[in-house]
């Protein structure tokens, strides 16, 4: 009997770490959000409902819920009190994204980040981040909360690069992911499952937060690194040796963006510059707006060139569209009216590698 008990134990206790493995974590939020379709591609085991009452009442007694900003930025996420007591009773382990309430917290109502950059502070997503490592947290809007002690990501104005170069002990800091205490609900002031399509940066940055997320979420189960093609990304990674031809790869590409982006305007739309002033849709002092429609023609530069891309990455992933007219490109093809983007594109093509 006890040469079948022992085997039949581990077995057991085999199958019981194999179904805490596969709990599946429970998503509140849209089909679409970027979170919710990285995970599934990524083999997250996953159940995803509309409606957070839903997702509670259907999640198995300690499981992990994620409650997703569906409204973000204009609606903080509503949660009623009702919603968290249920979560407390089955002892579900909550993330919160931008909340509207929390229970025994001060929320207050969202504002915009103008300079302040994400940043470390603390050691939960170690070793792929340290504190004071930059995360990219594009058009971040959050909501302000009464002093949350030990974040691990907050907001704050800082100078650096990858990192926060002199700290943050002399500026003020707003929490971004943080604890409550004595609550198992992990708030994130802002949204963070807009990592795609807001451009967040760098990937690696990002996965090593949702690394932690899903971890705290569902401490039993094996760690998952999320994986998923960034919209806009470098064509050489920082370490790549770079072919023969990198330069002249990059100026054809950089002239070919010219027209495929519709800075070279076109006779057909020439009258929108105009327009766009007289309508208020830009301002004279601060010309930024909308990009030309993808339907509208590309010129060739006889018409003038935009002045370019607005560096502000929007919430939706958006670049906005400086509304002057180039002067220095302007005045170079006035002096040179022969020479166009379009000549520029074929000497480029036809030259031999810089």
């Amino acid at each position: 009997m006890r040469r079948i008990a022992i085997p039949c134990l581990i077995g057991l206790m085999c199958g019981a770490a194999g179904l805490a493995e596969e709990t599946p974590l429970i998503f509140a939020g849209s089909a679409g959000n970027d979170l919710c379709v990285v995970a599934r591609d990524s083999g997250v085991s996953m159940l995803r409902f509309d409606g957070v009452s839903q997702a509670l009442e259907r999640a198995p007694r300690g499981a992990g819920v994620l409650i997703l900003a569906d409204g973000y930025p204009s609606a903080p996420t509503e949660i009623e009190p009702e919603e968290f007591r249920t979560a407390r009773e089955k002892d579900l382990r909550l993330y919160v994204e931008y909340p509207a309430s929390l229970p025994g917290m001060r929320v207050e109502k969202p504002v915009r980040a103008r300079l302040e950059r994400g940043v470390v502070t603390s050691d939960a997503f170690r070793p792929a981040l340290e504190r004071l490592d930059l995360v990219v947290i594009h058009d971040c809007h959050y909501v302000p909360v009464e002093t949350a002690p030990d974040p691990h990501l907050a907001l704050a104005k800082v100078a650096g690069f990858d990192t926060a170069a002199y700290g943050i002990d002399d500026v003020k800091v707003h929490p971004l992911l943080f604890e409550m205490p004595g609550r198992q609900i992990l708030v994130s002031t802002t949204k963070l499952s807009q990592f795609v399509t807001a451009r967040y940066a760098t990937k690696s940055a990002l996965q090593a937060v949702w690394r932690m997320v899903f971890g705290w979420l569902r401490p039993e189960a094996r760690a998952i690194t999320l994986e998923w093609t960034e919209t806009v990304r470098p064509t050489y990674s920082r370490d790549a040796v770079l072919p023969a031809d990198a330069a002249r790869r990059a100026v054809v590409r950089g002239i070919d963006w010219h027209s495929r982006a519709r800075m070279l305007v076109h006779a057909s739309w020439e009258d929108l510059y105009t327009r766009y002033r007289e309508d208020g849709t830009v301002a004279p002092a601060d010309p930024v707006g909308p990009r030309p429609s993808d339907e509208l023609p590309a010129g060739d530069g006889e018409c003038g060139v935009l002045e370019g891309v607005s560096s502000r990455i929007r919430f939706d992933g958006e670049q906005p569209l400086r509304w002057w007219f180039s002067a220095g490109f302007h005045k170079f093809l006035c002096t040179w009216p022969a020479l166009s983007p379009a000549s520029c594109v074929a000497n480029a093509r036809r030259s031999t590698p810089l």
